[in-house]
């Protein structure tokens, strides 16, 4: 007899993408079940170069998705944008229902592991009698009732009665916004299962009700309440082999060992802010440009994140500078600085590396990611692109590259002792068979 599948489901974006992927693989050394990723057709040689069956949907529509992931402007907390932005989200979305719909029709999974962008498919799995558990790549983003809620700027835990309140009175606004969002949207959000943002109990009903993987360090997060669903599982550092070579890149400087150009100068910095918002990321390659004329000494790499579309400057390249369009996240010990953008993939890097970090948070849950490690003291939190060139300089200092260096130390350990795609891989095991 044939066994029914798991499927392991997220959109095509690395931060999204390359999680699940680690889980696939892992249950994919464990389980005699097949398994199956579910993305789109933009996912397809991450897939498959992870040696996993890929299964696509929403066929011919990778632009309008791209077009969602890289916005014109950056979202942060606008409620206007967002809106926006859910709305052409919805259009997506049904066209991933029925695509998700028709496959189960044919072939239902035992259980699908769904990255929290995409809970169609979990309720897809629910109405042909699958499981559903949700993937959580960035835990900051879950509400709770008690602590800082997230989306607001990087809120960091309050500190006295008047703070407090004022948490309170954010969080009751954060579920007014959903309500309302959800009663405008009903007409669109009904046919994909969504009536109301809350079940009774106040959990969301985006999330799966019987299992949300955390996939990050508790000892990193806030105090909060956390539902009694969610499990942590501990981050996935995960990056699929290179399906193929990146294209070359006409800017100076090597593509694919870019230390090499690098090796006499003192110090070296990575800055890498990945694949989303292109064009702040040539605002942040300009301020770089000025940044190592200022540090001839030290050696610069900025990663595109954009495998090859290059980002061409608006100067020529100073020699002690290398652009290249993507690095590896597992090379940053290489590293004496890292400036990243607070991407959980990269943050959760960056820590098991143990490396000094500034963090400048661009959009999204990045503020939220920022104000952990800040308040952590694991890094430097920098908020405006102004002020990051003093920033690095301050950081470059031999004494500021000590500081915090027990609390780096303890935190790679944590990262180091957990291996978040063989725990949830091994309850997948565990209770599908």
């Amino acid at each position: 007899m044939n066994e029914r599948p798991i499927d392991v489901v997220a959109p095509p974006m690395a931060g999204h993408l390359h999680p699940i992927l680690g889980i696939g693989v892992a249950i994919a050394e464990r389980s005699r079940r097949p398994v199956r990723v579910i993305s789109t057709e933009a996912a397809r040689a991450s897939i498959e170069a992870a040696g996993l069956t890929a299964v696509t949907v929403l066929h011919g529509q990778d632009a309008a998705v791209e077009r969602i992931a890289n916005p014109s402007q950056r979202v942060r907390g606008n409620p206007r944008r967002l809106l926006a932005q859910l709305r052409e989200n919805l259009a997506l979305m049904a066209g991933f229902s029925t695509d998700i719909k028709a496959l189960y029709a044919q072939e239902p999974p035992e259980l699908a592991l769904v990255d929290f962008t995409v809970p169609v498919a979990g309720f897809a799995a629910r109405e042909v009698g699958a499981r559903w558990w949700t993937s959580l790549p960035s835990p900051c983003v879950l509400e709770t009732r008690v602590g800082p809620p997230s989306y607001l700027g990087g809120l960091t835990p309050a500190t006295n009665h008047f703070t407090s309140v004022g948490q309170a009175t954010l969080r009751a606004s954060v579920r007014t916004f959903k309500r309302a969002a959800v009663r405008l949207n009903r007409k669109t959000l009904a046919p994909l299962g969504i009536t109301r943002p809350f079940r009774p109990d106040g959990s969301e009903v985006i999330y799966s009700d019987e299992r949300i993987w955390a996939l990050g360090l508790e000892e990193l997060e806030f105090e909060r309440s956390w539902p009694d669903s969610l499990r942590w599982a501990g981050p996935v550092l995960y990056t699929p082999p290179q399906a193929t070579p990146p294209p070359s890149t006409p800017l100076p400087g090597p593509t694919t060992e870019p230390l090499t150009s690098l090796s006499g100068h003192e110090q070296r910095v990575l800055i890498t802010f990945g694949t989303q918002l292109p064009d702040y990321k040539r605002q942040v390659l300009a301020a770089v440009i000025e940044l190592a004329k200022l540090e001839p000494h030290t050696g610069f790499v900025f990663s595109e994140g954009s495998n090859g579309t290059v980002l061409s400057p608006v100067k020529p390249l100073p020699p002690n500078l290398v652009v290249v369009p993507t690095v590896s996240y597992r090379d940053l010990s290489r590293y004496d600085l890292v400036v990243h953008h607070g991407g959980a993939g990269v943050m959760y890097s960056a820590l098991e590396a143990a490396v000094p970090t500034i963090v400048h948070p661009v959009d999204y849950d990045q503020f939220d990611s920022a104000a952990r490690l800040s308040f952590h003291g694991l890094a430097e939190r920098v908020d405006k692109l102004s002020h990051l060139p003093a920033a690095v300089q301050r950081a470059l200092n031999s004494q500021a590259m000590q500081r915090g260096h027990a609390q780096r130390r303890r935190f790679a350990e944590l990262v180091t002792a957990t291996s978040g795609a063989a725990t949830v891989a091994e309850a997948v095991v565990a209770e599908t068979g």
